[in-house]
């Protein structure tokens, strides 16, 4: 028996400690909607970026994301990102070569989107979810936004009702509902 359980917001990418008590099964109606986290990484910017300056490049931002390559070390995407405001291109902001990013664009050229399928050459609107420096960042896509809100909205009314059942054996590897400290929003986790 354990008190808590390490889970990872599926959503959102951060991971966290969760009280079992803050835990509840995952309904089945709430697995259709695909993991909306997706793993990033600049492309062609240096290791050493500051991550204060790329915070403050995406905070609260819509960006034009184009996946560029699979970064298989990490299991993450490559990608190139542009600020829709104010069209600015974060990668070169954060020390990417100007020609680098063209080259890797004009390879690639433009895509028709395809939700939930990323492959190398897509390109989505997505925002920032969670980030840990510029080689380590999560985004969600915005094509799927409202089908994601109608789900986190019924997550609430869910366990709300008491219809959700208390996460009985946890197990490394399960889908549940956890309770985020911070905000004390219910989210999508595997433990």
């Amino acid at each position: 028996s354990f008190d808590s359980a390490k889970v990872l917001f599926v959503d959102y990418g951060n991971k966290e400690d969760v009280s079992c008590d803050k835990i509840k099964d995952l309904p089945e109606d709430m697995c259709k909607l695909p993991v909306q986290a997706i793993k990033c990484r600049l492309y062609a910017v240096p290791e050493a970026a500051e991550t204060d300056a790329f915070s403050a490049l995406v905070d609260g931002k819509t960006l034009k994301t184009q996946f560029v390559a699979k970064h298989f070390l990490t299991k993450s995407f490559q990608v190139v990102m542009v600020d829709e405001e104010s069209g600015s291109n974060i990668n070169t902001a954060m020390g990417a070569a100007e020609e680098e990013i063209q080259t890797a664009s004009s390879q690639l050229g433009l895509t028709s989107l395809v939700p939930l399928r990323y492959a190398v050459g897509t390109s989505l609107t997505t925002q920032m979810t969670w980030y840990v420096s510029p080689a380590e960042f999560f985004l969600q896509p915005m094509d799927t936004h409202p089908e994601f809100r109608a789900m986190m909205q019924q997550m609430q009314s869910v366990v709300r009702s008491g219809t959700a059942r208390q996460g009985s054996q946890l197990c490394k590897g399960d889908y549940v509902i956890a309770r985020f400290k911070s905000d004390k929003v219910l989210y999508r986790a595997l433990v």
